[in-house]
């Protein structure tokens, strides 16, 4: 209950602190006189309903840390795909353009959402009232201890997104319409590694307490191979269908315009699909070391990832080289792969 409540406090102050600010913002990251008016009617639309996904991701924690990964996986999944129907339905079908896609992000988001929501509201031990919304100091304190470095960590990846895009906006509208069709797709790669890492931690977590480190050992080592087979599985159905895909999430009246798009986008997904294994081997690891406490790792793995993705792209941008962008993306996926490998590895050798 102090967890939701925390969630929702910070979610609404970010949307006040935001929304006002929301051009001010996308212009200081590189978007031109071209882009801002999409861009901030998508971004009013996504912080209006900032509550509802963040809290959606809590609860999805909540039943995973009680077990049922299963669910998880499942409430996951499904909005990953409601998302994917509802983008060409809501900007083409309707004609909403850019407020449709965020709409679609959101509802699917709300809808992910309420199916955790029922399945808390059936399960005893996760049922909570507003007494237990109400703030307990220590309690909330333990929770931020947690949470924080996470948190940081994740703020730290953002930031590095967004100085991507701004270089990215430097490209023109064909490179940038092809590199957002791609990065639309990123929900749906990277849902297994998600799902995985849950499970991951929910998993060492309950093996750590109870002093089972054989059995630690064995469960990561599992999942290394179903991450490494899956994201094998996903590379090869977006390397041979990724054209029919993207092309989905693009339009443009000019054919010439459209048909650069859908290349870039092509080429991206093409390269993000090579990487795809060190993405869900971020994951495992990642969620492994979340599940033996060691949560602080995280702000010297977002460190790293924002170094090599904003030195990648600014480095393309500066010699004028788009593919560069692409390259931006997966080394940091690859580079905190890496660390997170030898820090696991140091670490787990320590346990009896």
């Amino acid at each position: 209950g102090n967890c939701a409540a925390l969630i929702m406090i910070l979610s609404a102050a970010l949307m006040a602190i935001f929304l006002p600010l929301r051009e001010p913002i996308l212009l200081a990251f590189g978007a031109s006189a071209n882009t801002l008016p999409y861009a901030s009617s998508y971004l009013f639309i996504y912080l209006m309903g900032t509550v509802f996904v963040q809290l959606t991701l809590g609860l999805n924690s909540f039943i995973t840390a009680q077990g049922q990964s299963r669910v998880a996986m499942l409430s996951i999944l499904i909005g990953a795909v409601i998302n994917i129907v509802l983008d060409p339905i809501f900007i083409f079908a309707l004609d909403m353009g850019v407020r449709g896609a965020a709409l679609a992000t959101v509802f699917a988001q709300c809808l992910s959402g309420t199916i955790c929501a029922v399945r808390i509201a059936r399960t005893p031990i996760l049922r909570f009232g507003k007494e237990d919304l109400a703030f307990d100091g220590p309690l909330s304190g333990s929770l931020l201890r947690l949470g924080l470095p996470v948190a940081v960590k994740n703020v730290i990846i953002s930031i590095g997104g967004i100085i991507l895009q701004s270089i990215v906006n430097g490209f023109g509208m064909a490179f940038i319409a092809g590199y957002t069709a791609t990065n639309k797709l990123y929900g749906l790669l990277e849902i297994a590694a998600l799902s995985y890492g849950y499970a991951v931690t929910t998993y060492v977590g309950q093996n750590y307490g109870a002093g089972e480190y054989t059995r630690i050992r064995k469960g990561v080592n599992t999942a290394l191979l179903l991450c490494l087979a899956t994201a094998f599985a996903i590379a090869l159905v977006m390397i041979a269908f990724g054209r029919p895909i993207t092309g989905l999430f693009l339009s443009a009246d000019d054919p010439a315009v459209l048909a650069q798009a859908a290349d870039t986008a092509y080429r991206y997904l093409c390269v993000m699909a090579f990487a795809l294994p060190a993405l869900y081997l971020l994951y495992a690891y990642q969620s492994a070391l979340q599940g033996l406490g060691q949560t602080a790792i995280g702000l010297i793995v977002g460190t790293l990832e924002l170094c090599l993705r904003v030195g990648f792209a600014l480095v393309s941008g500066a010699i004028g080289w788009a593919e560069g962008l692409f390259a931006a993306e997966v080394s940091a996926w690859i580079g905190a792969a890496i660390l997170l490998c030898i820090v696991y590895y140091r670490h787990i050798r320590r346990l009896p």
